[in-house]
């Protein structure tokens, strides 16, 4: 009994050194809107306004310069109002969380971009927000932002009024763990009480 429980241990720590995960949205067409097709690495994308699409800032589709990524395909968050929200799913689609986020967002255009980050755990309580200004240009344009906190279940991105829209680039995140269930806990409680007793 004590082998098969140090095992499963074992099996949860290895599942939390997994690698990040990266996504650029390369591998899709410019104009595609983005909703499901990442679900298999863990994050699924909805919005509220019109835009959502895959596009360059440097062609110009949404812009005419880069603002910080590797290569040129982006996602376009909208323009003031709108909001792109994406959240932490398991490969099923079941809910998800994580504990690391970082991403590229800007423009191309001339005029600045203001935009209000934020944060949620599975709940739909308020982790984090912070609100960015960023100018774009044909170096330094746009803004890296960084947010790590045990429990991340979603990110919305608000493009703020009076200014210019937005998009996002090179998402990264930790491995997405499924969020557990009572029984889960009660399991791992009850495991703790046993390894507990037999040290006794």
């Amino acid at each position: 009994m004590k082998k098969i429980i140090l095992f499963l241990c074992f099996l949860l720590l290895m599942q939390s050194f997994g690698f990040s995960v990266v996504i650029t949205f390369e591998d899709l067409a410019r104009f595609v809107y983005v909703t499901n097709q990442y679900q298999a690495q863990g994050v699924i994308f909805s919005y509220s306004g019109n835009y959502g699409q895959t596009g360059s800032v440097s062609v110009p589709d949404f812009g005419v310069y880069p603002f910080g990524g590797d290569a040129p395909m982006a996602l376009c968050y909208g323009g003031p109002g709108d909001k792109l929200t994406f959240r932490f799913v398991t490969p099923g689609g079941t809910n998800g969380i994580t504990d690391y986020v970082n991403f590229r967002i800007g423009d191309g255009d001339s005029a600045s971009e203001t935009f209000r980050v934020s944060f949620f755990d599975i709940n739909a309580n308020l982790l984090h927000y912070e609100d960015h200004t960023t100018y774009s240009g044909a170096v330094d344009g746009g803004v890296d932002v960084i947010y790590s906190q045990a429990g991340i279940h979603k990110v919305e991105i608000l493009g703020l009024p009076g200014q210019s829209g937005g998009s996002m680039d090179d998402l990264v995140f930790n491995p997405v763990q499924a969020v557990p269930e009572a029984s889960s806990l009660m399991c791992v409680l009850l495991t703790i009480l046993y390894l507990f007793w037999i040290k006794k």
